[in-house]
């Protein structure tokens, strides 16, 4: 985020830009809490809803360019200019041309948590790879989305490393980054290792459990070539892993998609593979879930009751009870 010249918005005794820059120093390495709400301006903002999408959809953002373009062309512009501008208008949060032409006619853009593109893309245009992983490390949500995006398409090499282990941090959103990860910093090439260590045996398991139910969203195991290659070598780096209840339930929420415990329609979306094929794949992991030592650290967490026993509910309700031989506390 680049500090607005100029003075705060009237009528408010916290401009939008201390107000992060305040949550950042109680959060300087982690994501600003609440993607920063509540802001200091939010109440004159809560209105009527905005109108529908224009027609045809290539005009989407055209009027917001417009805007931009306006209030950029006044040298003495204020941060304030902006305030209400949009309050009418629909604005686009994915990449837009229009948005994106007015940012270029522009010497610089508005940066802020909403703003998340044009953030990850100044940086870009400034060639700097390490401060987007800086960034990366400290957004969430869509925010995450934008900055992962940015490093796939700019330097997925020089960032490669950051890609295969923290791109995921386990949110849903993280089904639009999931599959441009696998591809752009070669997961296969890297899971395949037998030096891979558990920080990348940990995240491709994200990897994979995201690409499992993102139809619509990004790339799915259905339609990422390597995937038996790589469920087959993260199934065999697991087994030679610690046993902790994050490592069991998230393979056993993977191993959930693939028995196709969901309805046929979404497994063929999402995960793809014949039946034969992922009855094996599932017997690859039971083979490590089954172990003593691993079904005690979930069944501890079920005698213990604590806020993560929903998760193992969770698990073992995607997992048929006749994929393991022993269930989890003996259900």
């Amino acid at each position: 985020m680049a500090a607005v010249p100029g003075p705060g918005l009237p009528g408010f005794q916290v401009s939008i830009f201390e107000h992060a820059q305040r949550l950042h120093a109680g959060h300087p390495d982690a994501p600003l809490p609440a993607d920063g709400n509540p802001f200091p301006d939010d109440p004159p903002h809560r209105r009527q809803p905005r109108r529908p999408w224009p027609e045809p959809a290539s005009r989407a953002g055209a009027e917001a360019a417009a805007v931009l373009d306006e209030y950029f062309a006044r040298s003495a512009a204020e941060p304030s200019g902006l305030e209400f501008a949009f309050h009418d208008l629909l604005v686009p949060i994915h990449w837009n041309e229009h948005v994106a032409a007015a940012a270029w006619r522009a010497d610089e853009g508005l940066l802020s948590h909403r703003f998340g593109p044009l953030a990850a893309r100044a940086l870009r245009r400034r060639g700097a790879t390490g401060a987007l992983l800086w960034l990366g490390d400290r957004v969430a949500g869509w925010g995450r989305v934008y900055v992962v995006e940015e490093l796939c398409g700019y330097d997925p090499w020089g960032s490669r490393s950051w890609l295969l282990r923290r791109a995921c941090d386990g949110d849903l959103l993280n089904g639009y980054l999931a599959g441009k990860v696998a591809s752009a910093a070669h997961l296969h090439e890297a899971i395949i290792r037998d030096d891979a260590d558990d920080e990348l045996i940990d995240h491709t398991g994200l990897l994979l459990q995201a690409m499992a139910h993102c139809a619509g969203m990004g790339m799915t195991l259905a339609t990422y070539p390597p995937a038996r290659a790589v469920i087959a070598a993260h199934a065999r780096h697991l087994g030679r892993q610690q046993p902790t209840f994050s490592r069991w339930a998230a393979t056993a929420v993977l191993a959930g998609y693939l028995t196709g415990a969901t309805d046929e329609d979404y497994v063929d979306r999402n995960v793809g593979f014949s039946a034969e094929e992922r009855q094996h794949m599932v017997g690859e992991y039971a083979s490590v879930l089954n172990r003593p030592d691993w079904t005690a650290v979930a069944e501890a967490h079920l005698k213990e009751g604590d806020d993560n026993s929903e998760w193992i509910a969770y698990a073992t309700r995607l997992v048929p009870l006749n994929a393991f031989t022993d269930p989890p506390g003996g259900q």
